[in-house]
């Protein structure tokens, strides 16, 4: 039990690392992600929620019904909107004392940070308040030249394209993953063919099942070439190539998500493998940038992804275990292809590499999210608040 006594508050000004908040912002947590991303792009700070302040000196406490599931609620939110991803404990911590809600921020391992609200929004403190990033600090924190646009622009618009010209090319599921910074993978080392070989053909060396929807093919082998390492040919359902620099690509037929239920529809999309196949890419990418870049600490990653000629095609809330319950109706898709914006997809390498599923989670939201569907409708295989799939 806290034995902080919240009195301690009042009478205290909002400063350069203090921000006090009423009650009643827990209604609005995009507010609370604001505060936080503005912290974190600064140098850290603390921010109280259920302290009412007047002309920014805290003057009343206030009271916080269902503390913890405002807690749990607060978490989730921060992790699905914030970029790159934030750890909770450790960049941000979420606690409860004396009846109120403490978040305390860090200085960010990886700025800039940026709110996802219908953009991207970097936000940084400036005294007692907060402003919008200028796109020279942006820049800097990119570690970018000002006039370049930064290398993550660039990036997003290749993939915008890629994407595009994937979804007209053949019906499928397309994902790519480019890392701000190029590796250098030698294709041409014995002992890189063997790891590569054995990450492509065994999926228990990334971490998959070997019965489940992924990328791994036991039944051909490898191509390794000077700058990329390839498996499946042109007319294959599922193909995968790793570049030298890092750069992964993998895309399988659309009809490989087809629901093959006693009362599917001929367009019914099997949520285990929406879930799996895009999941064992993030497991793959992860082994491969722990391998070749596991010691940089600025290396971002950006992810594209694709799913085309769907319209019509539908998709079911909720677990396919649990036929007992009552499912919402299916959703259909109106259009040819689905995209995410790889805008809304730039991880840290580290973060890809320490839990590449918490990291496919928030492709999967962004998935289900185009379908109209909520957080809950997700199947519960994807544990949410260990950002974990688990499939039997």
């Amino acid at each position: 039990m806290s034995t902080f006594d919240p009195r301690v508050l009042l009478g205290k000004a909002e400063t350069y690392r203090l921000e006090f908040k009423a009650a009643d912002i827990l209604k609005k947590p995009v507010k609370v992600a604001r505060e936080v991303v503005a912290f974190l792009n600064a140098d850290g700070g603390d921010l109280w929620v259920g302290v009412g302040e007047e002309e920014g000196r805290a003057v009343r406490l206030e009271t916080i019904s269902d503390i913890e599931g405002e807690l749990s609620r607060l978490r989730d939110h921060l992790l699905d909107t914030i970029e790159p991803v934030v750890r909770i404990p450790g960049d941000v911590r979420l606690t409860s004392e004396g009846g109120l809600l403490h978040v305390a921020v860090v200085k960010g391992q990886h700025p800039p940070y940026a709110q996802r609200d219908g953009g991207r929004h970097f936000w940084i403190r400036a005294d007692a308040r907060l402003r919008d990033m200028s796109r020279e600090e942006i820049a800097r924190a990119f570690n970018a030249p000002i006039g370049n646009a930064d290398r993550l622009t660039g990036i997003v618009r290749d993939l915008l394209r890629a994407q595009a010209e994937e979804g007209a090319a053949r019906p499928s599921l397309w994902i790519r993953l480019v890392l701000t910074e190029p590796l250098s993978i030698d294709f041409t080392d014995t002992g890189t063919k063997v790891q590569f070989e054995s990450w492509l053909r065994d999926p228990s060396a990334t971490g998959n099942r070997r019965s489940g929807w992924n990328f791994v093919n036991d039944y051909a082998r490898p191509k390794f070439l000077y700058d990329h390492v390839e498996q499946g040919d042109p007319d294959s359902p599922s193909k995968i190539r790793i570049t030298n620099r890092g750069e992964i690509t993998y895309s399988v037929s659309r009809d490989a998500l087809y629901w093959k239920g006693d009362d599917s529809d001929p367009r019914d999309i099997w949520p285990y493998s929406l879930l799996e196949v895009p999941a064992s890419i993030f497991r793959l990418a992860g082994k491969v940038f722990d391998s070749d870049a596991s010691g940089s600490t600025d290396l971002q990653v950006v992810v594209g992804f694709a799913l085309s000629g769907i319209r019509g095609w539908r998709l079911r809330p909720g677990s396919p275990r649990e036929p007992h319950l009552p499912w919402k109706k299916a959703q259909s898709f109106d259009s040819d292809l689905l995209e995410a914006d790889p805008g809304q997809l730039v991880f840290p390498a580290t973060e890809i590499i320490r839990n590449p599923d918490r990291c496919c989670l928030r492709l999967i939201r962004i998935v289900y999210g185009k379908f109209g569907f909520e957080d809950e409708d997700i199947p519960r295989e994807f544990d949410k608040q260990e950002g974990v799939l688990r499939l039997g």
